[in-house]
């Protein structure tokens, strides 16, 4: 099941609300911040930063700042830079977009589990 445009901003939005449960991850960490791996997400299956960027009606800079911290991070590069044209994925960012559909489509699968077994009221 491709995720969409929707889909990806959704998780955005509700991942802007602040945390309030202790997570096991260092706070510092951007691998575990669910917008950067949305803003991951869009530039590797848009291909296009400006694309990425318009689809979370934020600014490019403003999108390549955590791409660029995720990628000191990992240690890996995760995009071809080359200008306007279309950005393509290293083989670390194939690997990376491997796992980041997994986690989405685990989460959509635990919301509908919940959902599932208490009714909406």
């Amino acid at each position: 099941m491709p995720l969409n445009c929707q889909t990806a901003v959704q998780a955005h939005e509700h991942d802007s609300a602040p945390m309030t449960t202790v997570s096991r991850f260092p706070q510092s960490s951007r691998l575990c911040d669910t917008r950067t791996l949305v803003c991951f997400y869009l530039v590797a299956t848009l291909g296009s930063y400006r694309q990425a960027a318009q689809c979370l009606s934020i600014t490019v800079p403003a999108l390549s700042a955590p791409l660029r911290q995720l990628e000191s991070e990992l240690g890996v590069v995760l995009f071809v830079r080359g200008g306007r044209r279309q950005t393509e994925l290293t083989e670390a960012g194939a690997v990376l977009l491997t796992h980041v559909e997994s986690v989405f489509r685990q989460l959509d699968d635990l919301c509908i589990a919940v959902q599932a077994d208490r009714p909406f009221r």
